[in-house]
């Protein structure tokens, strides 16, 4: 992780941002006076990227490009020309660690939230993450779904059911 407000919190916490199927980014020649561009993720020195994605081979290849690569870029670019605000950009070389399966996963749900706040200007609003409850779920199978079902469709009924009935008869 860079040391940016973005990141610098995550990293304070000791969490990490996990980013599936990852594309490594580059940039392009720009004016530095204007333009600054920093490393908010990238990959570990024993990465590597792949360069020609039609290779089936899960193994490094002579073609690939050895780590680390860059893997997110907050860039600002100054606006004194026109007198504006500067602006901000945040590229990710990964867009499903903000899908549901992902967000819950380590430190992205904080790091989608830093990121969108530092691009509305409010680098020092503090967050509090919500907390999620997970329901846990039961897997009934075979002579346990029977019971089950016998137990919610006959006998717990079975009382109400026989109450009503005498009273029906009675007062008939």
């Amino acid at each position: 992780m860079g040391s940016h407000p973005i990141t610098d919190p995550i990293a304070e916490a000791g969490t990490l941002v996990i980013l599936p199927i990852v594309r490594g980014l580059g940039t392009v020649d720009h004016d530095k006076s204007e333009i600054t561009n920093t490393i908010l993720l990238k990959s570990s020195d024993k990465s590597w990227i792949r360069a020609d994605m039609t290779i089936a081979d899960q193994n490094f290849t002579k073609d690939d490009y050895v780590g680390p690569a860059p893997l997110a870029y907050a860039s600002v670019k100054s606006n004194v020309k026109w007198g504006t605000e500067a602006a901000r950009m945040v590229v990710v070389g990964n867009s499903s660690f903000a899908l549901d399966g992902s967000i819950e996963v380590q430190a992205n749900r904080d790091f989608f939230l830093n990121c969108a706040l530092w691009l509305s200007g409010d680098e020092g609003t503090q967050t509090i993450a919500s907390k999620t409850i997970n329901s846990g779920s039961i897997i009934i199978r075979g002579s346990e779904f029977t019971g089950l079902a016998v137990l919610c469709l006959a006998v717990l009924p079975g009382p109400v059911f026989l109450t009503a009935f005498v009273v029906w008869a009675r007062r008939r």
